[in-house]
């Protein structure tokens, strides 16, 4: 199981043990005592993971011998905890006293303490699970994710129960239906894993299973076969892939809006055929695992996409469309987005369907299905400057007149070249048009690369990346120029205060100024590989852009905690992946 896997998992399990049977919670230092779940319980139960006695014994020596002076500050009751870490706390049925109960929580709440608690669950108790499931011959990695949910939750031989009851079906959905409360057998069992009262654990398990964990190549997708009559959360999510890399195939354009429903018809297995086409697969219109491969590269490229290219190469696009369309016979009127030039039965192409053909061929992967009404929203996402002046205009801005779209070309006297396919005539004549610009609403221009041919540094890619995003997560409008200065620092800054509102409710003014309320947030919040939040995550990411490191992506991974480590190292902090109030605060240090 890899480790993006195994955080999935230890958010599991603490979230149903502990956290209110909410994802990624989980009290740390909570103390059950002895009896309090069951009967068969003889001594305490410790943690957000419930480590019960020879395990809950195992975690205060792991505390103990990773940090002892904090252990042994800590450790002030009597009996000291420290005198109990060799003893048999099952076979004496040790009851704690509530100062010993006390200092026990305190202990395992410590920084050090929640280490150990993922430690051990993750090294110890996870692996051995996995280890269990593989022997059984689960190959599959969420039903051995499932399989550790039965195993935490029965020990014993619950999870083969459970398996043999699934005949060899062992999609996470055929597992929790073998979990209903139906097969409770209170004769031979006392508290079975299927009892009625585990039900909306093992369901909280299963969606946070098929929403968060990835296969073993790091891909998103599950391995079930989608196909006609398939329906619910996997279609929807295949649905919104599809449109996104600009797979939508609609006979009738006005269905685009309706096209994720999460129902598996003729249209979605129109848009897999093309999706299996453009992979070199088999064209069976089932989305199974190698479309699923397929798909996952062509959405990795999509949302890495970014304007890599001069006015200059987006003209000779516009023109290489506007021939293939002409000479392939197309006539003007609604379709579905074509992505490139793989879509060779397509017989129709509209304004914007047009735009969008080019700035997916000039590498906009990400341009998805757009038309009039949206494309403005896409082109402020991705920093284009608004042109509200008609004199102001230059070949290779977007125009906007009169619920039309083009892209303009460069001026001939008075008059300007136009790529469009505005009519039929249009499209049968050769392009570009020469025509004057009357009925100008406004434009958009793409920060396009520079002329010069010189490409940016690494080091101003990476400034810019971040620059980019600051705009696109707070509305930051600087100017994209790869350079570190006060405005970007003062963004971060905001971007920070916001992403600390946003997962922890900090009501921090959000002012761009670094002060005693944001270093008290941050003494308290922190970002590790097994401790984060989603807007801190990205926030943290953006950081190291602007800082001239690499991070991998906007979303917590092995890469991100690597790109910490390194600019720990390169800043003198202490090399530990985390990203606390030392970190943060030298990210935002202009450089």
């Amino acid at each position: 199981m890899n480790e993006h896997n195994k955080l999935v998992m230890a958010n599991v399990i603490s979230g149903v043990e502990t956290g209110g049977q909410r994802y990624g919670y989980g009290r740390w230092n909570d103390y059950t005592r002895p009896y309090k779940n069951t009967s068969g319980e003889h001594t305490c139960t410790l943690g957000a993971f419930q480590f019960y006695g020879g395990e809950a014994r195992e975690l205060c020596n792991l505390i103990f011998n990773t940090d002892k002076a904090l252990f042994r500050k800590i450790d002030t009751c009597s009996p000291s905890i420290e005198s109990m870490l060799g003893k048999d706390w099952v076979g004496m049925r040790w009851n704690p006293s509530s100062s010993q109960a006390a200092t026990l929580s305190a202990l395992i709440s410590t920084d050090v303490g929640i280490k150990c608690q993922k430690e051990l669950f993750v090294e110890k108790q996870l692996n051995a699970y996995v280890k269990r499931a593989i022997e059984y011959g689960v190959k599959d990695v969420k039903a051995q994710m499932m399989w550790v949910e039965i195993q935490h939750l029965g020990g014993g031989n619950a999870p083969k129960r459970i398996f043999a009851r699934c005949n060899g079906n062992y999609s996470v959905d055929h597992i929790l239906d073998c979990l209903n409360p139906r097969y409770a057998d209170y004769n031979r069992y006392s508290n079975p894993v299927e009892a009625r009262i585990f039900w909306t654990r093992h369901v909280c398990c299963a969606t946070w299973i098929k929403q968060y964990a990835q296969n073993e190549d790091g891909s998103q997708t599950g391995s079930v076969e989608l196909k006609v009559g398939s329906s619910g959360n996997d279609v929807k999510k295949l649905q919104e892939n599809l449109m996104l890399v600009g797979l939508c195939d609609c006979e009738d354009y006005s269905y685009v809006s309706r096209f994720v429903d999460g129902q598996f018809g003729n249209n979605t297995k129109k848009s897999v055929i093309a999706l299996q086409k453009i992979s070199g697969l088999e064209q069976d219109g089932i989305y199974g695992e190698k479309s699923a491969k397929a798909l996952d590269k062509l959405v990795k490229v999509a949302k890495e996409s970014s304007v890599n290219f001069t006015s200059v190469e987006f003209l000779a696009n516009a023109k290489k469309i506007s021939d293939f369309v002409r000479k392939n016979g197309f006539k003007y009127g609604n379709a579905a987005f074509l992505p490139s030039l793989y879509y060779p039965n397509e017989k129709y192409v509209s304004c914007d369907r047009f735009v969008d053909m080019v700035l997916w061929e000039s590498g906009l992967k990400n341009v998805g299905n757009r038309n009039v009404g949206n494309l403005e929203s896409y082109f402020k996402s991705i920093n284009c400057k608004k042109i509200t002046k008609k004199s102001d205009v230059a070949a290779g801005d977007i125009i906007f007149f009169d619920g039309h779209i083009f892209i303009l070309g460069n001026k001939k006297g008075n008059l300007y070249e136009r790529y469009d396919c505005g009519t039929n005539a249009r499209i049968q004549s050769n392009q570009p048009f020469v025509e004057g610009i009357d009925g100008f609403i406004f434009a958009y221009r793409l920060p396009f690369k520079t002329n010069s041919g010189t490409k940016d540094s690494t080091e101003t890619r990476l400034v810019k990346s971040g620059q980019t995003h600051l705009n696109n997560y707070i509305g930051a409008k600087l100017e994209v120029d790869g350079i570190y200065g006060n405005n970007t620092r003062r963004a971060f800054i905001k971007a920070l205060q916001t992403a600390l509102n946003n997962d922890y409710k900090c009501n921090l003014e959000v002012n761009g100024e670094w002060n005693k309320n944001l270093e008290t947030a941050l003494k308290k919040y922190y970002v590790s590989l097994n401790h984060n939040k989603s807007n801190v995550t990205l926030v943290l990411a953006i950081g190291l852009y602007i800082n001239k490191i690499e991070p991998y992506g906007l979303t917590m991974s092995d890469k991100l905690i690597n790109a910490v480590k390194q600019y720990q190292k390169k800043y003198n902090l202490e090399v530990d992946g985390i990203a606390g109030i030392g970190t943060f605060k030298s990210l935002a240090t202009i450089k």
